[in-house]
């Protein structure tokens, strides 16, 4: 029976691990940082990715809608806003392809939000009025536009979407309950999760660090292993070649 040899797989495995853990280090890193680079702001078409192919079976993936009185819908989704009347759909093109997670209308004024922003329809045309991510937008009785933003908390407008300030009245009512109404659900697997991430150690505004030290050092590994298994691989043929 011949005897395996363990060295020869390990140094073979560990070259193929080393292209997804090397994947692994790197995006780790570029999720860190995303919101200093802009990354969700730029568009890229992977659909030549084996498991992001395309499926014209699957369901739209729908999160938001919003009815009219004139019979009107609107439906926000990850693919962009659509408007159904007379039983037909359409696509809102300049809404195209950006997120809507929250759509609100109130007096003629329409609003929709995601991760893009926000826009306003008042007369037919779409106008960005807000450009980060947005979780979700209201517009009250009076006009004013509230959003509750991914980034900046709640935010509002009373002069259409031209400036935004605080929503200080809402802030201090917050400030005004007791800790224990505050307190969210948390579970294991965010506990897994932050542990993974390095905000259980470092908190939020550190957890960077966490992960750029593990991240830059897997991807570390992962080259200099496949140079020292590359040289290792030269110097055996350079003695094969004088043998």
């Amino acid at each position: 029976m011949k005897k395996i040899d363990w060295r020869h797989w390990h140094a073979w495995l560990s070259v193929l691990l080393s292209i997804p853990a090397f994947l692994v280090g790197l995006t780790a890193i570029l999720i860190a940082h995303n919101k200093t680079l802009g990354l969700n702001g730029v568009s890229v078409d992977a659909g030549w990715l084996p498991g992001l192919t395309p499926n014209a079976q699957a369901a739209p993936d729908i999160r938001s809608t919003l009815s009219l009185a004139d019979g009107r819908r609107f439906i926000g989704g990850k693919a962009g806003l659509f408007m159904f009347e007379n039983n037909k759909l359409t696509a809102v093109s300049e809404l195209a392809g950006y997120e809507i997670r929250s759509l609100a209308a109130n007096k003629g004024e329409i609003a929709a939000a995601g991760n893009r922003g926000v826009w306003l329809n008042s007369e037919g045309n779409w106008l960005q009025i807000y450009r980060q991510a947005v979780h979700s937008v209201q517009i009250g009785s009076d006009g004013a536009i509230f959003i509750a933003t991914q980034n900046s908390g709640l935010l509002f407008s009373d002069d259409g979407g031209t400036s935004w300030r605080p929503d200080a009245a809402t802030l201090k009512a917050f400030e005004q309950l007791p800790a224990e109404a505050l307190r969210e659900d948390y579970s294991v697997g965010k506990l897994i999760l932050d542990v993974h991430t390095g905000k259980a150690f470092l908190g939020k505004h550190w957890e960077w660090l966490w992960i750029d030290l593990l991240g830059g050092l897997l991807v570390f590994l992962c080259l200099s292993g496949v140079y020292l298994w590359w040289r290792g691989q030269q110097r055996k043929a350079a003695l094969l070649g004088k043998g």
